[in-house]
């Protein structure tokens, strides 16, 4: 019954929508001629203007009939859809047809009166028919037209434009979906205003549509830019060098409407060699003709983080050079199978997924992968077990990456082993099953990042040092067993490695110091830097695991939570030591011996520290002491008389600390900055009237960012960054 009532209604919308197409072929057949005589005759320009108007109206009404067509078409593939409509919904039949029945008369009544306006003007249809309007899109520009509920992607889209001002390479926005979205319409939002118009000093537009020509484009777009034809041979040369004339240096908006064709010639005839998209946060799809891009070589998708996935089929871009972020689906032709013909990728590759489960065979099984890749990442692949689909453990050691220089794997858990990559230097694993000693192979490594699985494990790891002869950077982190290899406990010290960093682990200081191996921190004698951060089984100071480590020139203990100290009689015996870092570690209570090669001393957020080090006199070079956050801190030592280099005194958020020693005194006047906010005794006797006033008013830079304008009285405070009084 609903159906005999919605049928006529159906054919009526029908039989108008066509009968608005023919009245729009005739009115096309006439355009070039409306053209010619409405540079002279007023009321021909005028009827003009009100035909892009009516047009842009036809058009949104056929852009709504061919959303709603596609809309209907998923809803009977949806077997959720309920077997009883409501038909006073917005997106129901009888309603959608009753609206779009006024809308088409309306149009068609405006399309009748400029067709009768048409024939006065004595119009003739032109040998050559102009351009077809095209029915799924438009490319008027009616400035008088008011468009609402678009405002903050109109915001969104000139934050963008605006945002590339400071950059001097092209940058492409994008703006893609079905038809009847709006997305000319926000076009035009963003280029009738008034300060795009401003900001770009030669705004162009053109809509492309189904006439797709790359040197019919280029044309039209030097015609549009000098107002006049251009009468060059049609070769892509010299049209490219005529627009770079014609553009010259000045900054230029253009928009290309409608660009789409479903000929594949088309999109293989575009030249375009070169894709930049970096920074685009907001970009989560790419078009997906690319894959048609035939000569496209380099596409760069660096910081697009909202990037879903990739266009199907972009293992059809043979020729690829690079592309620096490859996002995995799971739906066919948009899995890692797909990068397994692009043998020429080169530079940097980033592969990841995009938060789903997947299963991935991984790539072909030719014994060369990426030939000419120097860099690249697998992030958060799940499932990713093999390198090639035929793998097995055997043939790994025949897989190689010959120009790999980088890689970087974070959370593939299924992944046990690492091809062969002769020249691999930099090497990033973090969340993998993947075995310390298997990486012996990768002999060329300078820095390593070796992160072991999250999950619990026992298994004891052995790290092979004796094959990383030129490692100068390694970072071990969520270790519970590792040892070094027996035959390696006598290996003499690593000549390159400057850089040691262990974290979370629990298997580098043993508190029965008898049962421990020494040998292996006897390897790191060259070690310049040492970074210890949470590790639990560190109780007392590491004299004896640190009695060979003569290099060390800057060591930091953070969130060492366990660490207490020992008594302050025991020394570091670190003769060259110049820089001291002891950060979070709520429990340490006591900061042993320091050598006289101080140079910086930073202490934060130890809330037992009661006293420091009673040989701080000796220190005549250090530079900078910071005492921060250290709640149980009572007071200084008194001997600080030998402090001759002391340049910088922070004593901040220490309210235990309320005075400084005698000794110190005599030396404030020379300090360049001291800040004692938060300690407020001591920031009490620091301020202008103050016990100690006499001795600091003359720092440059006191208390952060507050500097006293002394040469007003004293009366005026001015804030100031601090680094702005140092030379």
């Amino acid at each position: 019954m609903c159906s005999s009532k919605v049928s006529p209604a159906f054919v009526v919308s029908t039989n108008d929508r066509r009968k608005l197409e023919r009245h729009l072929l005739a009115v096309q057949c006439m355009l070039g001629d409306a053209e010619e005589k409405s540079k002279t005759n007023p009321a021909v320009k005028r009827w003009m203007k009100d035909l892009r108007a009516i047009a842009y109206e036809a058009d949104d009404v056929l852009d709504d009939f061919h959303y709603e067509a596609l809309r209907r078409e998923a809803q009977i593939s949806d077997s959720a859809i309920p077997k009883v409509p409501g038909y006073f919904t917005p997106h129901r039949p009888l309603l959608f047809l009753l609206t779009m029945s006024k809308k088409l008369n309306n149009v068609l009544k405006k399309i009748n009166d400029l067709v009768e306006e048409m024939n006065k003007f004595g119009l003739v249809e032109g040998a050559e028919a102009a351009p077809m309007i095209h029915p799924h899109t438009h490319s008027g520009l009616h400035s008088l037209m008011e468009i609402v509920g678009r405002d903050d992607d109109k915001e969104t889209v000139m934050n963008l434009l605006f945002e590339q001002q400071s950059n001097r390479k092209i940058a492409v926005l994008p703006i893609v979906g079905m038809g009847g979205l709006g997305k000319t319409t926000l076009a035009k939002m963003v280029y009738n205003d008034f300060s795009v118009q401003q900001h770009f000093k030669l705004p162009v537009w053109h809509c492309v549509s189904d006439n797709f020509n790359v040197n019919g484009i280029v044309r039209s777009i030097i015609e549009l830019v000098t107002r006049v034809n251009c009468t060059l041979p049609d070769r892509i040369e010299l049209l490219r060098s005529r627009l770079h004339e014609v553009v010259g240096r000045r900054r230029y908006l253009l928009v290309l409407d409608d660009v789409w064709n479903e000929e594949l010639q088309k999109w293989e005839e575009l030249s375009l060699q070169t894709l930049r998209l970096n920074e685009c946060g907001n970009l989560q799809h790419l078009p997906e003709g690319m894959k048609f891009m035939s000569k496209l070589r380099h596409i760069y998708l660096i910081g697009c983080h909202s990037l879903k996935r990739m266009p199907p089929r972009i293992g059809q871009l043979k020729n690829l050079w690079t592309l620096t972020t490859f996002v995995v689906d799971t739906e066919d032709g948009y899995g890692l199978e797909e990068l397994k013909d692009l043998q020429h990728l080169s530079g940097r590759l980033t592969t990841l997924a995009s938060g789903i489960d997947m299963v991935v065979q991984g790539f072909n099984g030719s014994m060369e992968i990426f030939p000419n890749l120097k860099r690249m990442s697998l992030l958060h692949l799940p499932n990713l077990e093999k390198w090639t689909e035929s793998e097995v453990t055997e043939s790994i050691a025949s897989v190689i990456f010959p120009e790999l220089k980088e890689l970087r794997i974070y959370n593939c858990p299924k992944l046990v082993n690492i091809p062969k990559a002769p020249i691999l230097r930099e090497l990033d694993i973090n969340q993998c099953k993947i075995a310390a000693n298997s990486l012996n192979h990768l002999t060329a490594l300078s820095q390593l990042v070796y992160w072991g699985d999250w999950c619990v494990s026992t298994d004891v790891q052995f790290i092979p040092l004796s094959s990383w002869l030129s490692i100068e950077t390694l970072d071990l982190g969520c270790l519970r067993n590792m040892v070094l290899p027996e035959e390696q406990q006598t290996i003499p010290p690593l000549e390159s490695i400057r850089k040691l960093v262990i974290r979370y682990c629990n298997c580098f200081f043993s508190p029965n110091s008898s049962n421990w191996p020494f040998s292996f921190w006897d390897c790191f004698a060259f070690v310049e830097e040492l970074t210890i951060v949470s590790c639990d089984d560190l109780v007392h100071w590491p004299v004896k695991e640190f009695r060979g480590l003569n290099s060390l020139r800057c060591v930091r203990f953070s969130y060492c939570n366990n660490l207490t100290g020992s008594s302050s009689e025991e020394s570091f015996f670190l003769s060259g030591l110049e820089k001291l870092y002891v950060e979070f570690c709520n429990n340490l209570q006591e900061i042993p011996k320091l050598p006289a090669s101080l140079e910086i001393l930073v202490i934060k957020k130890c809330n037992s520290l009661v006293s420091l080090s009673l040989n701080l006199a000796s220190l005549a070079k250090l530079q900078e002491l910071q005492l921060f956050c250290c709640a149980s801190l009572k007071n200084l030592p008194d001997s600080m008389d030998g402090f001759s280099a002391l340049q910088d005194l922070c004593v901040q958020l220490c309210p235990g600390v309320e005075t400084l020693p005698q000794s110190l005194l005599h030396r404030l006047p020379t300090l360049r900055k001291l800040i004692t906010l938060g300690s407020h005794k001591l920031d009490r006797r620091c301020r202008r009237g103050g016990e100690y006033w006499e001795f600091v008013s003359k720092i440059p830079c006191l208390n952060g960012d507050f500097i006293e304008d002394r040469s007003n009285n004293g009366f005026a405070k001015i804030v100031m960054p601090c680094c702005s009084t140092l030379n």
